[in-house]
């Protein structure tokens, strides 16, 4: 690799960073604005729940097709590979968002400020599924060291989410409309991750080949305590506060 293409790969990703950092600045003031306190508090439950449930759902096997996609040039082995890798995402993903489902009423009074947020709760279900397809789409270009594709779908992502929640909350939909957004910017980017990728290595069957899956998951099962770890270090005093305080007091964190 020329120090050039690095040095531009490089700066792609840092415009990524930048844009991703200035999503934070451009939302906070529109949401708590027209949210308000305790609405915002449960915005930023959410936040924090799909960060949390990310890594379970993931499986640690983004970082693994990484590890094994790079250099990989026969189409046929990629093809296999990423299907199997997204077949048993999916199944993980829904198996999650079926938790949530089912457990929406408890989670909501213990945690999303009662009741009145069992609504929110369970559009975390598709949210979660959603999120955790893309991002396994989105590291395929990673991985294949696409990352003029990697980084303007990720640009796209967030120039969509600012805008369309931007729109629903100021147009008066509140956090349900904000919500709402967020699942249909990630359902559209799912379908457009899918045209790019099947142009490039075609339209694959679900397959749960374990033979294929197994060093993928050796090698990405064990970096799940870690990722759990930072999150209960700089993340999980939300739900402390939340149970204890009340989800609006999560709001100022």
């Amino acid at each position: 690799m020329s120090y050039k293409l690095f040095a531009q790969r490089v700066g792609l990703v840092g415009i990524v960073n930048i844009i991703i950092s200035l999503r934070g600045l451009i939302l906070l003031p529109i949401l708590t604005k027209t949210l308000g306190t305790e609405l915002y508090g449960v915005w930023t439950q959410i936040l924090v729940t799909i960060s949390l449930l990310m890594p379970l759902g993931l499986l640690g096997l983004s970082t693994a097709m990484i590890r094994f996609f790079a250099g990989e040039k026969d189409k046929n082995k990629i093809k296999r590979d990423f299907y199997s890798v997204f077949t048993i995402v999916s199944l993980f993903s829904v198996l999650l968002a079926l938790i949530i489902l089912i457990f929406s009423e408890p989670l909501a009074v213990a945690f999303f400020g009662g009741s009145g947020s069992i609504t929110f709760v369970k559009l975390l279900s598709p949210i979660i599924i959603l999120t955790t397809l893309d991002l396994i789409c989105i590291e395929y270009f990673r991985a294949l060291q696409q990352m003029k594709k990697y980084a303007g779908f990720l640009i796209l992502q967030e120039i969509l989410e600012i805008s369309l929640i931007s729109y629903a909350v100021l147009s008066g939909y509140s956090l349900f409309g904000a919500l709402l957004s967020v699942i249909v910017v990630r359902a559209f980017l799912l379908l457009l991750y899918f045209l790019f990728i099947n142009s490039q290595i075609g339209v694959g069957r679900p397959s749960l080949n374990l033979s294929v899956l197994k060093p993928y998951l050796s090698f990405g099962l064990p970096l799940i305590p870690a990722t759990i770890s930072y999150w209960v270090v700089n993340l999980s005093d939300r739900y402390v506060i939340g149970f204890f305080l009340g989800v609006a007091s999560s709001a100022f964190l």
